[in-house]
């Protein structure tokens, strides 16, 4: 992806991110130099896909930005713990009650290994999900890959990685979980994100796992390829 691509999708983003009363991105985006730094293109990609991700919900619930103990209306730019930063709560328009909690660069804890957590870029978590949560809390797991090479492809051994988290967490069901999709329905799951794309070699390896690769996920791209 090239710096003009790039661009694009930062462009994109904040158009997703502001605030409907003073039209300012909220979060750290409104300071984040998208064109700068090692990891930058990756933070950008992984907001972006989180954003898409909440605006697809939008569809189906009301969205409401929650507040923890310590935590500003702000969502982390690297992996953090749930207490210092915001997350949506994700309510059903019919009862106004909370069905889902949806989270961003949240660690998880593992309840067998405590000093273990998995950073998930996005995550669906249940209604009564713990500030402190463990795989118990989970119901879905996305992460993204953002690839600066046009025409690269999903690593094997990325799968590999996110198809081991899937384990540890028990969310192998995620796909027949009750979280309403619209446009984003065929990925309805555990989510390989990317801009690159798809493995076709590995879809019968994905299934195993219970992940699927999305590719050609992009700003300005209403098409994406899903596989697994």
């Amino acid at each position: 992806m090239s710096k003009a691509n790039l661009r694009r999708l930062r462009d994109a983003t904040e158009k997703l991110s502001k605030w409907s009363r003073n039209g300012k991105v909220f979060g750290y985006f409104g300071e984040l130099d998208a064109l700068k730094g090692k990891n930058q293109g990756d933070r950008i990609y992984e907001f972006f896909c989180f954003l898409r991700v909440a605006k697809d919900l939008k569809q189906n619930y009301h969205l409401r930005l929650s507040n923890t103990v310590n935590a500003k209306k702000v969502f982390p730019m690297s992996p953090a713990y749930k207490p210092d930063y915001c997350y949506y709560s994700v309510i059903d328009k019919a009862s106004q009650n909370e069905v889902y909690q949806l989270c961003y660069g949240t660690k998880v804890a593992l309840t067998y290994a405590p000093k273990t957590t998995h950073a998930l870029d996005i995550s669906i978590q249940k209604a009564n999900a713990s500030l402190t949560p463990n795989e118990c809390d989970v119901v879905m797991i996305m992460d993204a890959k953002f690839s600066a090479k046009p025409n690269s492809k999903i690593s094997k051994q990325n799968i590999s990685y996110f198809g081991q988290w899937v384990n540890d967490l028990g969310v192998q069901s995620a796909a027949t979980s009750r979280v309403r999709f619209t446009d984003l329905a065929s990925m309805k799951g555990n989510c390989l994100i990317s801009n690159a794309l798809v493995q076709d070699d590995h879809d019968d390896y994905c299934r195993h796992l219970c992940v699927k690769q999305v590719g050609e996920f992009d700003c300005g791209n209403d098409s994406f390829t899903v596989i697994g």
